[in-house]
């Protein structure tokens, strides 16, 4: 946030959280920073933390037909989910490598929230994670899909 960050991608979490992270989250969301967490990877009907706190953005995975993957977490509280199945990454000697899980789906958010930025730097980092939710693809009956 110091440094003038105006997203914050964290893929990682676990299943508590403490007042360390409550107060960093808070002090970068009273920046107006907004904050991308990947939900978990353990088949689970709830998200872990930093994910699960209403205030971080929270991504869950999806497919290449834009269904939930098996292993992506989920739960009322889930906000968008993202390709998260098969993903390519670089890897050491140069090489890539394919990979699945939520800490792939969050930076893909992340990222499209820094392309909606970069597009229209008027906007703060909450009102492109707005324009990010209008835009994005509703699988399923319009709405909040059940768990």
């Amino acid at each position: 946030v110091e440094a003038g960050a105006k997203i914050i991608n964290i893929s990682l979490g676990g299943y508590g959280t403490n007042a360390a992270l409550d107060s960093a989250i808070d002090y970068a969301t009273s920046h107006g920073t907004v904050i991308v967490a990947a939900a978990g990877n353990d088949q689970a009907a709830q998200l872990t933390w930093p994910a699960a706190d209403s205030r971080v953005i929270s991504v869950g995975a999806v497919d290449a037909t834009g269904q939930q993957v098996i292993f992506s977490n989920s739960g009322p509280q889930l906000q968008i989910a993202a390709p998260g199945l098969g993903l390519q990454t670089a890897w050491t000697d140069n090489t890539r490598v394919l990979f699945s899980g939520t800490s792939g789906s969050a930076p893909i958010v992340s990222g499209a929230i820094a392309a909606i930025l970069s597009q229209d730097p008027s906007l703060t980092p909450a009102q492109a994670w707005q324009v990010l939710q209008t835009h994005a693809s509703d699988a399923g009956a319009p709405g909040v899909d059940p768990n």
